[in-house]
């Protein structure tokens, strides 16, 4: 019992420590062997800690604040015609951004509605239905998607197969491309792993935008859907390349969203094996860079967040996951930091978790 109260304690201050949050208060060893360990109903001891003013904004120094903010702009290093952009829009660019801009707000303060909304029902007294997942794909990309986005895994085929939720070894269908640019696409998809700085992803991703085309981008959406689960240093770079691709082919981004989120409702029908824990990781941690990038819009993240605690014993390791990957971005951004603090301080029923 003192070692199992030691590793618990332990695990909580590591926890406190990465929210940035002051740890709440545990029973002793001598006090669960009187009366065993219980954990009832109650308000959140935690506390959100203010972090005051930051050299970095919502980041923790220049370097990262670079990385995530200072995105290159295709459109200055490639031809308009490869992105599909005609010249007027080209000349009209700044007076659309305006209006982007102000739509862009309208939807974060929907956005933030319909999150308020989640958290009272989540808060109320009557248990709100578990969810599996929810829909992760940005509200806009999926109508402006040029075609169907093929799907990683067919559940269907794998559900008595739980060691096989990604599609990293389905066959690749016959996409059209002509033999020089498959080839270059091939070299391409071949350097990407190896894409561990700003200044390689970017270049690679102005090579494919040189190769832009339909084809071109249904084999990105595979190739980046299925990252190997044992290479989640990959994808903070490839969340950066899809950012970078992003505002002149949405379709990409929404599609790799789609895997992730289809990826996330099997993991979640499967959370009692635990051999696709690395996949879970690989899952969460992708979510968590492309929200700090807004390829995944940031309250989108929240929805993940509200999937795992409303089914919070198996989902412990995944809010760990997706708090330290982003938990600390979603207190700081403007557009999230009120709803996190409220989801962190929220009294969740937590009366059965053991």
């Amino acid at each position: 019992m003192t070692r199992a109260v030691e590793r618990l304690t332990a695990g909580v201050q590591v926890l406190a420590d990465l929210l940035g949050l002051s740890p709440p208060v545990l029973p002793t060893a001598a006090s669960l062997s009187k009366s065993g360990l219980q954990i009832v109903e109650g308000q959140s001891s935690f506390t959100v800690r203010e972090d005051g003013m930051l050299a970095g904004g919502i980041w923790d120094d220049e370097e990262e604040m670079r990385f995530y903010e200072e995105i290159l702009d295709l459109k200055q290093v490639v031809p308009a015609s490869l992105l599909g952009l005609k010249e007027a829009q080209v000349t009209d660019g700044e007076s659309k951004d305006v209006a982007e801009a102000v739509d862009a707000e309208a939807r974060r303060k929907q956005d933030e509605e319909d999150i308020r909304r989640q958290l009272e029902e989540l808060a109320s007294d009557k248990p709100e239905p578990k969810a599996e997942a929810t829909d992760m794909a940005r509200e806009g990309s999926s109508a402006t998607a040029a075609s169907p986005v093929p799907r990683t895994v067919a559940l269907a085929e794998v559900e008595d197969d739980p060691a096989a939720p990604t599609g990293e070894d389905l066959p690749i269908e016959d996409d059209g491309l002509q033999s020089g640019p498959a080839a270059r696409l091939n070299a391409l998809f071949a350097a990407l792993p190896e894409a561990v700085n700003r200044e390689i992803i970017d270049k690679l991703a102005v090579e494919f935008a040189s190769l832009n085309s339909k084809a071109a981008r249904k084999r990105l959406i595979r190739h980046l859907g299925s990252v190997p689960k044992n290479r989640t240093d990959l994808l903070p770079h490839y969340a950066r390349f899809l950012a970078t691709l992003d505002p002149y082919m949405p379709d990409v981004g929404a599609g790799v969203l789609e895997i992730l989120d289809e990826e996330l409702r099997y993991l979640q029908r499967k959370r009692l094996v635990r051999e696709l824990d690395s996949v879970r990781l690989k899952n969460v941690r992708f979510y968590g860079e492309l929200a700090k990038f807004k390829v995944a819009r940031p309250y989108t993240i929240l929805h993940v967040l509200k999937v795992f605690l409303d089914e919070f014993k198996w989902n412990i390791d995944n809010i760990a996951n997706l708090l330290e990957n982003c938990g600390r971005f979603l207190l700081r951004y403007e557009g999230t930091a009120g709803t996190a603090k409220s989801m962190v301080s929220c009294n969740y029923h937590l009366d059965d978790i053991n």
